[in-house]
């Protein structure tokens, strides 16, 4: 856990807790004009692997997307599709770095 939050220190991610809805367990989101942020959800800090697996997910959406994918209303398919697509390279970006 120390190197990912070393990671992102090194790419000026602020890392911020917060109380979010308990099916929320952390997001990334990087506006235009402010560094990115990845938010962790207070209720997982001291359950260290699903805070890793989270850090690990919200740290790939950093290096694999453009911070679009938060959860909004979907009108067509398509955009479902471009939502999975985000998830899936975030996750498999996760899945190699804690190997």
């Amino acid at each position: 856990m120390l190197e990912m939050c070393r990671l992102a220190e090194r790419e000026g991610i602020e890392v911020r807790w917060w109380d979010f809805h308990p099916s929320v367990l952390g997001l990334y989101w990087h506006p235009l004009s402010l560094p990115p942020v990845i938010g962790l959800n207070n209720a997982i800090e001291h359950n260290t692997p699903l805070l890793r697996t989270v850090m690990a997910e919200e740290l790939g959406h950093h290096f694999t997307s453009s911070g679009r994918g938060l959860y909004r209303t979907f009108c067509h398919y398509r955009q479902r599709l471009e939502l999975s697509r985000i998830e899936y390279r975030a996750l498999r970006w996760a899945a190699e770095h804690l190997m």
